[in-house]
């Protein structure tokens, strides 16, 4: 008797059972605004407490949130959903510097804002419980603190470096984090699921910090955030979660939406390149002409 081991390919779910398990999974991710409370609590320590990384597991968080809301349409979800689910755990250079001069760059913001960082754990939304943030600290009553700590930015004046995220404005105008960068639908993310109105937005580099306030925008969330996080999530993420392909030799899910979008940008490409190769025919053509 032949045995293929356990991670041999097996059918999916039947629809009935695969219903039962979805439910269930958004179930047991959903919290309301107590357990809220006790899951932030419990999880304080971050990356240094295995209950912060438990809770995480199998919801989508604000640093990730980006890649979601940032892909096109016609990218293959399967790669990402690879990404946020199969990651290992890994090092470098810039992480470790990254991670040590975090906690430098907390203490010289309470130094130069007279103001104490209280740390805290994960927050999950009640709204959506599959979507989590942990900032790197709460401020005041309403606020939350963000630091970034760049490698290739170490040796740089931190003004420099906080440039490298912001858009250009104008010299009377504070600075904005760019609409198209990384840290600000993560800053946006945290803001909306802990319900706070403002982020002190850190850069540290050997020299000293750059802090610069974001406000809270509704719109930006309301409309270029939050439907495409559902959307991911719901489609691309849960399938893999609830019915996992991953472990049985099988290509992850793409939802109809994906695979339209997919097959339609072929076309568009093939279609481009005929029109191209036509022009380059035809201009060739009435070159030998005028040659002749």
């Amino acid at each position: 008797m032949i045995h293929y081991g356990p991670n041999c390919q097996q059918p999916d779910m039947p629809p009935e059972q695969y219903a039962e398990k979805e439910r269930a999974v958004l179930a047991s991710l959903q919290v309301n605004e107590k357990q809220q409370m006790e899951i932030e609590k419990a999880t304080r320590g971050q990356a240094d407490n295995p209950t912060w990384h438990f809770e995480r597991n199998m919801r989508l968080t604000a640093s990730n949130f980006y890649a979601v809301c940032r892909r096109r349409e016609w990218t293959p979800c399967d790669t990402l959903v690879k990404t946020l689910l199969y990651k290992k755990n890994f090092t470098s250079a810039a992480l470790e510097h990254e991670r040590q001069q975090e906690r430098v760059a907390l203490r010289l913001y309470e130094q130069e804002m007279e103001t104490a960082v209280q740390p805290c754990g994960l927050f999950v939304y009640p709204e959506y419980g599959f979507l989590a943030a942990s900032p790197d600290g709460l401020i005041a009553s309403d606020g939350i603190v963000e630091v970034k700590c760049p490698f290739t930015a170490k040796d740089m004046e931190p003004s420099k470096a906080a440039k490298k995220y912001n858009q250009r404005s104008q010299v009377h105008e504070p600075p904005k984090l760019s609409c198209s960068h990384n840290y600000l639908y993560q800053v946006q993310g945290q803001l909306h699921i802990t319900k706070r109105s403002f982020c002190h937005f850190v850069v540290c580099t050997s020299k000293d910090i750059h802090v610069q306030r974001i406000e809270r925008d509704n719109d930006f969330w309301k409309f270029r955030m939050l439907p495409q996080l559902i959307r991911f999530y719901r489609d691309c993420m849960l399938p893999e979660i609830v019915d996992p392909r991953t472990t049985r030799s099988m290509p992850i899910r793409r939802p109809q939406w994906n695979v339209k979008a997919i097959e339609s940008h072929q076309q568009s490409k093939r279609a481009s390149m005929k029109n191209k190769e036509a022009k380059q025919s035809g201009d060739s053509d009435i070159f030998h002409s005028l040659e002749s």
